[in-house]
């Protein structure tokens, strides 16, 4: 044995050794790891998740102050609000809401109270009459006050029959809410209030939004009294509100507390809702354990503290007893698959250098045939440009000329000779298109006149057909090149005007020809949308990929670039030292 192979086996048995110790030691410090991590993650998921309720919970309240909104907003601008498209509004409304009830309350001066309580019993309510509730909670006839703020529409009316005519004036916490709805023109929210048809649930609040004259909002940003015609309620269950925008998560574990700060840090604790057991009513403080998440919400004007403890115990998978498992088992495939890579890795280096080097030839040749595809289609439009401008041509002549013959023989009245100028006229139509299929295939200013003419011809069909301003730029008329390299830059410029018209949505396309020391630079550039970088590698790109493969024959190279809205150039290097496999 050699000292080369020696030296490549002690190689393999050391990393054979360096796999056991890495593996063991990976095991063990991968246990301990996923140990800490499985508690750290448990502890992340469950802040996570009470991330995620009581943002569900904030947004529930927000979108439902705004639904509410907007109705306020839509009888600002109603002279008159009928009970029948209230509550058709309204119960729409609560198809997807966490509200418990919409009520209309409109302002009733005292003046006005029992023409008020009249119209509402021809309006269907019999017995109605505005009602406060005494010191024993039964429902009476409100006092003789200024101003009554009476509950005249309610939806869903069905087990909100109680608060019809209800004076929300006549309660105080409800008084003050509306107070601070006047002064601040806009949503005021009560405390934790006990509901007029309430036996039970002791925790509600009721979310004040004025509604004025129609014209006040416009003269006043902030509005009095004096054009008010009431407020849209919105009437807030604190168990219905919490157990709706939480119905969707599923995960248990977590303890929700909901205090209502109101004016004092303390807070008063409205209840507990878990995913598991759901909402409970709890009238002690708040616990003194660690929180896994605290936080103070809005809710339409009340402050929230919302304080999420643990359920139970935290519970966590025994997942590090897998990978102590696992990694054993790991290090054990990976030494037996080593041996087995070890005995084909001189065969599978050697396959590989000799598969590199059979793509390397596959692609020459590849690129050598497309080359040569590209020249030979060159000549074949070439022959065939010319056979029909020589014998389609020649016989259009010859048929024209007879024509002539035919019409200088006929006498004005002739029938035939109107027939003749119409035959002429379609004969001339046919030789322009004949020329114009010719020019397309092989323009003849290309072999005429040289590159500057053809790209210039070229432009000004391209401006005339689209519309778009195009101008060729050449420091030289006379820039002499070999017909394979001219048919080429000319091809390219074809294709960037094809893609100027398809793609830019430019205006306006400059084309700059310049001739180097040992090359020959053509650019393209427009004022389009700009091609993205990602499009320049697309697969179906067959364009760009035409326009390198018609420059590699002489090692050129074709830089495209673009800014978003600013325009793409296309640039095009032509060496001159580079004969070309392909050039005759």
């Amino acid at each position: 044995m050699d000292t080369k192979n020696i030296f490549l086996q002690n190689k393999r048995l050391l990393l054979l050794a360096s796999i056991v110790i890495a593996g063991v030691g990976l095991t063990a410090f991968s246990t301990y790891e996923t140990y800490i991590s499985e508690r750290s993650l448990a502890q992340h998921e469950l802040t996570d998740s009470a991330e995620e309720q009581t943002f569900a919970l904030e947004q529930a309240l927000v979108s439902n102050i705004a639904i509410l909104k907007s109705l306020a907003a839509s009888y600002s601008a109603t002279p008159d609000i009928n009970r029948y498209a209230f509550n058709e509004v309204a119960d729409r409304l609560l198809q997807n809401s966490v509200m418990q009830a919409v009520e209309w309350i409109p302002r009733v001066p005292d003046s006005k109270r029992k023409r008020f309580e009249q119209a509402a019993q021809r309006d269907g309510d019999h017995i109605f009459e505005i009602k406060e509730m005494n010191e024993q909670g039964q429902l009476v006839r409100a006092r003789k006050r200024n101003d009554y703020f009476p509950v005249y529409h309610i939806e869903p009316y069905k087990s909100n029959e109680p608060s019809t005519g209800f004076d929300v004036a006549s309660s105080p916490a409800r008084l003050k809410a509306i107070r601070h709805s006047i002064n601040i023109g806009g949503f005021a929210a009560t405390e934790g209030i006990k509901l007029v048809e309430e036996r039970e649930e002791p925790y509600s609040f009721l979310l004040f939004y004025p509604v004025y004259e129609p014209g006040v909002l416009s003269r006043s940003t902030v509005p009095d009294s004096s054009g008010l015609r009431g407020f849209v309620v919105g009437v807030f269950r604190v168990r219905d509100v919490v157990e709706k925008a939480l119905a969707g998560f599923a995960r248990k574990g977590l303890l929700m507390w909901i205090a209502d700060l109101d004016e004092s840090r303390s807070g008063r604790l409205l209840g507990a809702y878990s995913n598991g057991t759901g909402w409970s009513v709890v009238r002690d403080k708040l616990p003194q354990d660690r929180p896994i998440m605290e936080r103070v919400i809005d809710a339409g004007g009340q402050s929230w503290k919302i304080y999420v403890t643990h359920a139970g115990a935290m519970v966590t998978t025994n997942n590090y007893l897998l990978v102590l498992i696992s990694g054993f088992l790991l290090t054990g495939t990976l030494l037996m698959l080593m041996v087995s890579i070890f005995r084909r890795h001189a065969e599978i280096e050697q396959t590989v250098i000799t598969r590199t080097a059979e793509l390397k030839t596959a692609h020459e040749q590849f690129r050598k045939l497309a080359s040569h595809l590209l020249t030979f289609r060159e000549e074949e439009r070439t022959n065939i440009a010319r056979e029909i401008h020589d014998e389609l041509g020649q016989i259009l002549t010859a048929l024209k000329m007879e024509l002539y013959w035919f019409r200088d023989n006929c006498t004005d009245r002739d029938p035939t000779f109107d027939k003749t100028e119409a035959m002429l006229h379609t004969l001339d139509t046919m030789i322009l298109s004949v020329k114009r299929i010719c020019a397309e295939l092989r323009p003849s200013l290309l072999d005429d006149f040289g590159l500057v003419a053809a790209l210039e011809w070229q432009a000004k069909e391209f401006q005339k057909r689209t519309g778009i301003e195009c101008a060729v730029i050449a420091e030289s008329e006379d820039i002499a090149l070999d017909n394979n390299r001219s048919i080429a830059l000319f091809r390219i410029f074809q294709e960037a005007l094809t893609n100027v018209l398809k793609h830019a949505k430019a205006t306006t396309v400059t084309a700059r020809l310049t001739k180097g020391s040992d090359n020959i630079i053509l650019e393209v550039m427009d004022n389009g949308k700009g091609i993205e970088n990602e499009q320049l590698f697309k697969p179906q790109c067959f364009g760009l990929l035409g326009m390198r493969e018609r420059v590699y024959p002489w090692d050129g190279k074709v830089e495209i670039s673009g800014d978003k809205n600013r325009g793409t150039t296309i640039k095009v290097i032509m060496p001159f030292s580079a004969p070309g496999a392909l050039t005759k």
